[in-house]
């Protein structure tokens, strides 16, 4: 779709993009593809989720690595103010919690 001209930024009636979609669902070649395609990478859904936030609240840390990576705002605080940080220590995703916290979480 990107090849025909689809917009990379393109939201849902959620606020969501592709990229927070590849995020939340682990899609580390899509991630990368968006990203290379200039989706923005600290956009924030309807509930001030980033794709960062949704890739730590469902524990895709190789997903978060590439975000940090490529620029993502570490503590951008979302729904209820909780950081990236919050989402993967309320998941018990232990790896996640340490990328972060070497980010700057």
């Amino acid at each position: 779709l990107l090849h025909r001209g689809a917009p990379v930024n393109h939201r849902n009636s959620a606020g969501e993009s592709a990229l927070h979609a590849a995020s939340r669902h682990g899609n580390l070649y899509a991630v990368g593809i968006l990203l290379l395609s200039g989706a923005a990478i600290d956009a924030t859904t309807t509930h001030n989720w980033t794709p960062l936030h949704l890739a730590c609240r469902y524990g895709h840390t190789d997903i978060a690595e590439h975000l940090i990576y490529r620029g993502a705002t570490v503590n951008n605080p979302g729904f209820h103010g909780w950081t990236a940080l919050h989402y993967a220590i309320r998941g018990g995703h232990t790896d996640c919690v340490r990328l972060l916290r070497a980010a700057g979480a």
